[in-house]
């Protein structure tokens, strides 16, 4: 459904693009840079930012999302905050991939939440919280509380969709810190599917036994119903 362009320049930037999406027909790209992370919405025939979408055409994708902060930078000098696949569209509702660096030390990474968002608009339509917050359903699984301050646990490879579901198929990473886990006892329960326009969550399959190892899952395997 999607198809991936990017362009990276010293690991200081990168353009995920959605091909086309309409009527009317738009483009719908990711950017990521030392200045903004924002997802862009122009016209497919003129190439003129869509005036109805969002800001001037554009949308914060930072916003919201706690402990994130402009121009951080992990170990190696990368972004620690970037969009690493294109964007997918089920209906008229638009999901962005958000994918936390895994070269870091600290637990208090900002969080790899999914969102869904109004194609025609940008208006934010569902969020899901890939480690649970609050009274949802998994969060009794992060032991002491974890899930207030761990980090991570983003989309960075190629999504899904199950149209005669309504399911969207997340292949998550691991959360931060890699290689340690000691302060988040428990099973740790991620959701891989969830409905892009409400964001309940569907059903899980946990990979791997153990998350402290830096596996994650790379890509949705293709599916049929």
């Amino acid at each position: 459904m999607a198809a991936r362009s990017a362009t990276r320049h010293r690991r200081n930037s990168e353009n995920q693009r959605f091909p086309e999406w309409g009527p009317p027909p738009r483009s719908l790209h990711s950017l990521a840079d030392d200045r903004t992370r924002c997802l862009v919405c122009v016209d497919a025939k003129t190439g003129q930012p869509c005036a109805d979408f969002g800001e001037g055409g554009r949308l914060d994708l930072m916003a919201g999302i706690p402990r994130a902060t402009r121009g951080e930078r992990d170990w190696l000098n990368a972004l620690l905050y970037s969009v690493q696949s294109p964007p997918i569209v089920f209906g008229d509702t638009l999901v962005t991939p958000m994918s936390i660096s895994s070269y870091n030390i600290r637990r208090e990474m900002p969080p790899g939440w999914m969102r869904g968002f109004d194609a025609r608009t940008g208006r934010t339509r569902s969020r899901f919280h890939t480690i649970p917050q609050g009274d949802e359903f998994g969060n009794d699984t992060w032991g002491g509380d974890s899930w207030r301050e761990t980090g991570k646990v983003g989309v960075w490879k190629m999504m899904s969709i199950d149209p005669e579901r309504g399911y969207i198929y997340l292949p998550l990473n691991t959360a931060a810190p890699d290689y340690y886990g000691g302060h988040r006892r428990g099973a740790n329960l991620f959701l891989r599917a969830s409905s892009p326009s409400t964001s309940r969550p569907a059903r899980g399959y946990r990979t791997f036994t153990s998350s402290t190892t830096d596996c994650g899952t790379t890509t949705c395997p293709p599916h049929r119903t």
